[in-house]
C-alpha cells in the first residue's frame, strides 16, 4: 500500500476524458504521497458498450435500435497493492489488467429490447453480479501466476474495489479496504465494508480497542500468498440523478473524515479537478500512503430511453 504515478499505459484514464455516456463526468487521479518512495496504486476509469454495425440490410422499416443508451456503461476501479517495490506495484497493476480484459469479453449490456421490458427487468442485468466475482478470482489467479513465474513477489496482493454503472444502476465488487460511496443530496454513504481482521473482530462483537491494531492486517484480498482465497463482496444499488460515486483507497480515508470528503464532493468542477483536491488535502493532512480516488457523476435528468425494435 503505497508512491509514484502508475504507468498502466493502455488501460489508465489519469485525468479528465470524453464524458462516459452512462455518466456525465469521470476521472481520477493518484499519488504516492508524502511518505512512500513507489506508488503500488492502480486505478481505471472506462467506458463500454456493446454495438452492431450494419453493413447493409434488407428493408427493416425504421432502423432498429442495435444501440442505445442503454447499452452503454461506465466502468470504475482502484488497486491498493501491498508487497512494496516489485511487490504491491506488480499486482495492483495486473489486477487491473486481468479484471479489464475479464469484463470486457463477458460483461452483459442492457439490449435496446429491454425498453419494452418492465421496470425490474431493465434495472437487473442477469449474471452481472456473478461475472463481477469471477473478475475478481480472475485478478487473484493472475497475481498468483505472476508470483509463481518470478515476476513478483511471493506474498504480493492487492485490494480491488471495482464499480459498473449502467444507466441508473450502479454494481460494485470489493476485497480489501479501500472503499466505494455513494453522494447524494449532500449525504456521503460507504457501500463497502473494509475487509481488515479488526473490522471483523468488531463485527463479531469483539473488544474493538483491542482489535485496533489490527487495522491494517486484511482478511480478504487479491493474492497474497499460499492459504489465502479472496471473497468478493458484491453487490447492486439503484442510482438517482445527480449521484456521484466515489471510489478510494485507504492512503485517502485515513487522512481525510466523511465531512471533509463531502464537503469536497459538493463543489463545483470537473471529476478530474475534484478528485485531485480530495488526493492534495490528504497529501497536506499527512500523505503517509499512496492515495488514489475516482469518481464518476450521474446526469441530473435521466437518460432517452432506447427506442423499441
Amino acid at each position: 500500500m503505497n508512491s509514484q504515478t502508475l504507468p498502466l499505459d493502455e488501460l489508465k484514464h489519469a485525468g479528465s476524458r470524453e464524458a462516459p455516456s452512462a455518466t456525465s463526468d469521470a476521472g481520477g487521479y493518484t499519488d504516492g504521497g508524502q511518505r512512500r518512495h513507489v506508488n503500488e496504486d492502480s486505478f481505471l476509469v472506462a467506458t463500454f458498450q456493446r454495438a452492431l454495425g450494419v453493413i447493409d440490410s434488407s428493408d427493416l422499416g425504421e432502423p432498429p435500435a442495435f444501440t442505445s443508451e442503454r447499452t452503454r456503461g461506465t466502468l470504475l476501479m482502484v488497486a491498493d497493492g501491498m508487497g512494496g517495490h516489485g511487490g504491491g506495484d506488480v499486482a495492483s497493476q495486473e489486477a487491473v489488467r486481468a479484471v479489464t480484459d475479464y469484463l470486457v469479453h463477458v460483461l452483459p449490456c442492457a439490449s435496446a429490447m429491454s425498453a419494452t421490458l418492465s421496470s425490474d427487468a431493465r434495472t437487473s442485468m442477469h449474471g452481472v453480479r456473478s461475472k463481477l466475482a469471477s473478475a475478481l478470482l480472475i485478478g487473484d489467479e493472475a497475481i498468483r501466476m505472476q508470483a509463481s513465474a518470478g515476476s513478483g513477489q511471493s506474498q504480493m496482493g492487492t485490494t480491488l474495489t471495482l464499480a459498473v454503472i449502467t444507466g441508473f444502476v450502479l454494481y460494485v465488487a470489493h476485497v480489501g479496504d479501500s472503499r466505494c460511496y455513494l453522494f447524494r443530496n449532500g449525504v456521503l454513504q460507504q457501500l463497502t465494508s473494509d475487509h481488515t481482521v479488526a473490522n471483523q473482530i468488531a463485527r463479531l462483537g469483539g473488544n474493538v480497542s483491542e482489535a485496533a491494531q489490527l487495522n491494517h492486517i486484511l482478511w480478504n484480498c487479491l493474492g497474497g500468498g499460499e492459504g489465502t482465497f479472496p471473497q468478493p463482496e458484491v453487490m447492486k444499488h439503484d442510482l438517482e440523478p445527480g449521484d456521484s460515486v466515489l471510489l478510494c483507497t485507504d492512503g485517502l480515508t485515513n487522512e481525510l473524515d466523511a465531512a471533509t470528503i463531502a464537503r469536497e464532493l459538493g463543489r463545483p468542477g470537473s471529476c478530474h479537478d475534484v478528485c485531485c483536491a480530495l488526493v492534495g488535502l490528504a497529501n497536506q493532512h499527512g500523505g503517509h500512503d499512496n492515495i488514489t480516488a475516482v469518481l464518476a457523476r450521474l446526469p441530473m435528468t435521466p437518460p432517452r430511453a432506447p427506442r423499441p425494435v
